[in-house]
């Protein structure tokens, strides 16, 4: 392990937002896999999916977190459904990872004006719904720890930390 964080959950649980702030409290980087993706491959996600469909765009992203993975002293955010792609699973095995944890009427007021991601274009709340159930059991098997996002930022933040600090004063 390279004293990473990894962030797993939802579209709109705040694994950015929460990124940002662990790694000012913990003198890490903050890195977004979403935007290595859209970096390296000079495209949105949005237009990957129109042009290329999800496959694509999974594998372009297991790329990018196979490429931060090896840095130390990070706090990676991934895209939301990261884990739904084996190969990108694989890659955080072993790693400490946190599933930011939310319910679907917190990702619905959170996105309900929000055109940006694909999988939630002219998507109804039960379809948004059904999506998390479905991820739900992939985010608990694939994380170390599952953390309350319906919180503030700063406090889902802090609930991590004291978590880190759980996990590496075992003796």
């Amino acid at each position: 392990m390279n004293n990473n964080i990894f962030l797993i959950g939802f579209m709109g649980s705040g694994k950015s937002t929460v990124g940002h702030i662990l790694s000012e409290k913990l003198g890490y980087s903050f890195v977004d896999t979403d935007s290595i993706v859209e970096k390296d491959w000079e495209m949105s996600i949005s237009t990957m999916f129109e042009e290329h469909g999800e496959n694509y765009f999974r594998e372009r992203e297991y790329k990018a977190l196979k490429k931060v993975i090896e840095n130390k002293n990070q706090v990676v955010s991934t895209g939301g459904g990261i884990v739904t792609y084996e190969k990108s699973r694989e890659l955080l095995e072993g790693q400490e990872v946190y599933y930011i944890d939310v319910d679907s009427e917190t990702v619905y007021q959170r996105l309900k004006s929000d055109n940006t991601r694909p999988l939630l274009k002219n998507c109804s709340f039960e379809k948004m719904s059904d999506l998390l159930s479905f991820r739900k059991t992939i985010y608990e098997n694939t994380c170390t720890r599952k953390i309350d996002g319906k919180k503030e930022p700063q406090k889902v933040a802090e609930d991590i930390i004291f978590n880190m600090s759980l996990i590496h004063d075992k003796p």
